[in-house]
C-alpha cells in the first residue's frame, strides 16, 4: 500500500507540475502532425507495417524505432481532436521514468527517502522539460524508461534465477533499442552500476550476476550495431543523407561544456542556443557543476563524484558527435543531476548543515524556476502554432481549397512556426495534398494562392487586385 501511495505522489507531482505542458493547445513541432497525417491516410493496420519494419537505413541517423513509432501511433490519435490527451500521455510516461528510477535507487540506497526525492526532482527536472512537452521526443522517454527497468531488474537479481535476469535484462535492452539508437549505450550502464555495486557491496551484487548482466546488455547491443553497419559507417565517412547527423568530433567539447551548464541556465530554453550565450553565463553553469562534484565527492568519496559525471555524460556521448543539439538529449542525464542532488540533500538536512542545506535548497529552485521558463516556451510555441494552424485552415476553405497555398511572413513574424508544422506534410485541415511554400519575401507579388502571416501568430488573406487594377482588400480574420 505504501509503495502505491508514493507511485501516486510521484504521478501527482508530475501532472501537477506540468499543467501548463498538458493544457499546451498545439505542438512543439512537426513530428506529431506527421504521425498523425500518416494514421488518418493510411489506417492503423497500414501505419504499423510501414513503420513497424526493421532495416539498417542509409545512414545512423535513419531512424530504426518500431517500438517508438508505435507508442507514437497511438499518442497521435487525438492530436487533432483533444491535444492535451496527447500531452498528459507524455507526462504519464515522464511520472513512469521517475517511478521507475524511485524502484532502482530504493533498491541501491541506504534510505527510501533520498530514493523518492531524487524521483520528485526527476519529476521537475528541467532537463526532463523538453523531452516530455515535445510529445515527439517520446524516443527519449521510452529508451531511458526501459533502460531503467532494465536496472531495476539488475538491482533485485537475488529474488530470481539467473537465467531469468538475463533474459528480462536482454528483453529490455532490445525494446530499449528499438526505441532509439542512444540505447547503445546501456552496456556502458550496466558496467557503471557493476561497479557501484562491488565497490559499495550491495546485497544485490555477486560476480556472476554482474557478468550475467553485462552479457546481457552486450548482446543485443553488439548484434544491432552489426546490423546497422553499412549505416553507420555511412555516417562516419560523411556521406548519409542528413549532413547535421554526420558523425564529427570537431566542436564535441564545446557542445559537452553547454549541456553540462545547461541545468543552470535559467535563460537558456533549448540547448541548441547554447553558443550565442555569453562566456560568463556559461561558466556560472559550469561552476554549479563543479560545485555539485565537489560536495559529492566531499561527502560520499572520489567514487560518487566519479560515478555521478559519467551517468551524466555516457548518454550524451553519441549525440556529442554529431552537430545537432537539442536539451530533449538531457532528459537520462536528468536522473543522475536529480539523484546526485537527493543524496546530498539527505545528508545535509540528516547532518544539520544548515549552509549546504541553503545552497542545495537554491540549486533546486534555479532548476525549478528553469523548467518553468522551459514550459512556458514550449507552450508559447504551441499556442502561437495552434493559432496559425486554425486561421490557416480557415483561411484555406475561404480560398476554395487550393492545391498550393503560399504563406508570405510579415517582416515580424515568427517563421520558425510555420516550419515547424509544414515541414514533411501536405495537409490542411481535411484537405490533401496540398503543397506548401513559406517565404519571408515581402517584395514579391502576391496571388490568389497567397495568405500571409502575422507577427500575432495569424494567417490573413490578403487578396490580390482584380484585372484592370485598383487597391488591394484586407480580408483580417
Amino acid at each position: 500500500m505504501a509503495r502505491l501511495k508514493i507511485c501516486l505522489l510521484i504521478v501527482a507531482v508530475a501532472v501537477v507540475w506540468h499543467v501548463a505542458l498538458i493544457a499546451n493547445p498545439g505542438f512543439y513541432n512537426h513530428d506529431e502532425f506527421q504521425r498523425a497525417d500518416d494514421l488518418s491516410r493510411l489506417g492503423f493496420v497500414e501505419y504499423v507495417k510501414t513503420y513497424a519494419r526493421i532495416k539498417p537505413g542509409e545512414g545512423f541517423e535513419t531512424p530504426v524505432r518500431p517500438v517508438s513509432f508505435m507508442v507514437q501511433g497511438v499518442l497521435s490519435y487525438p492530436v487533432y481532436v483533444a491535444p492535451y490527451m496527447t500531452h498528459l500521455g507524455s507526462v504519464l510516461m515522464h511520472a513512469a521514468a521517475c517511478w521507475l528510477l524511485y524502484l532502482m535507487l530504493g533498491r541501491m540506497e541506504a534510505t527510501r527517502e533520498a530514493a523518492l526525492t531524487a524521483a520528485l526532482l526527476f519529476a521537475i527536472s528541467p532537463l526532463a522539460t523538453f523531452a516530455t512537452g515535445w510529445a515527439g521526443a517520446l524516443m527519449d522517454r521510452l529508451y531511458v524508461i526501459f533502460g531503467l527497468a532494465a536496472g531495476w531488474v539488475a538491482v533485485t537479481s537475488e529474488r530470481r534465477a539467473g537465467a531469468r535476469t538475463a533474459a528480462g535484462i536482454c528483453a529490455l535492452t532490445v525494446l530499449a533499442l528499438f526505441s532509439k539508437e542512444t540505447a547503445v549505450v546501456l552496456p556502458a550502464a550496466a558496467l557503471l552500476l557493476a561497479w557501484h555495486g562491488w565497490a559499495s557491496r550491495a546485497c544485490w551484487f555477486s560476480g556472476a550476476r554482474a557478468a550475467a548482466v553485462a552479457a546481457a546488455t552486450l548482446a543485443p547491443v553488439m548484434a544491432y550495431l552489426a546490423f546497422r553497419w553499412p549505416a553507420l559507417e555511412a555516417s562516419v565517412s560523411g556521406s548519409a543523407s542528413a549532413p547535421g547527423y554526420a558523425v564529427s568530433a570537431g566542436g564535441a567539447i564545446a557542445r559537452l561544456e553547454i549541456y553540462l551548464a545547461y541545468p543552470f541556465l535559467r535563460n537558456l530554453t533549448d540547448a541548441g542556443g547554447g553558443g550565442l550565450m555569453p562566456g560568463a553565463y556559461l561558466a556560472f553553469g559550469i561552476l554549479a557543476q563543479v560545485a555539485l562534484v565537489w560536495a559529492l565527492n566531499a561527502v560520499y568519496g572520489r567514487r560518487a563524484a566519479a560515478l555521478y559525471l559519467a551517468c551524466y555524460i555516457v548518454p550524451l556521448t553519441p549525440i556529442l558527435f554529431i552537430a545537432g543539439m537539442g536539451s530533449h538529449y538531457l532528459y537520462a542525464s536528468g536522473a543522475a543531476l536529480s539523484t546526485a542532488l537527493a543524496l546530498l540533500l539527505a545528508h545535509a538536512w540528516k547532518e544539520k548543515k544548515r549552509l549546504m542545506q541553503c545552497l542545495l535548497v537554491l540549486l533546486v529552485l534555479v532548476l525549478a524556476s528553469h523548467s518553468q521558463r522551459n514550459q512556458m516556451y514550449i507552450y508559447g510555441i504551441g499556442r502561437c502554432m495552434s493559432r496559425a494552424m486554425t486561421s490557416l485552415e480557415a483561411k484555406h476553405m475561404a480560398m476554395g481549397r487550393p492545391a498550393r497555398i503560399r504563406i508570405e511572413a510579415d517582416k515580424d513574424a515568427p517563421v520558425h512556426i510555420l516550419q515547424r508544422f509544414t515541414t514533411g506534410r501536405d495537409r490542411v485541415g481535411e484537405s490533401a495534398p496540398v503543397r506548401f511554400e513559406v517565404t519571408q519575401d515581402p517584395s514579391r507579388p502576391v496571388d490568389a494562392s497567397t495568405v500571409r502571416f502575422s507577427a500575432g501568430c495569424l494567417c490573413y488573406w490578403e487578396k490580390p487586385p482584380p484585372l484592370g487594377g485598383g487597391g488591394f482588400g484586407i480580408d483580417l480574420p
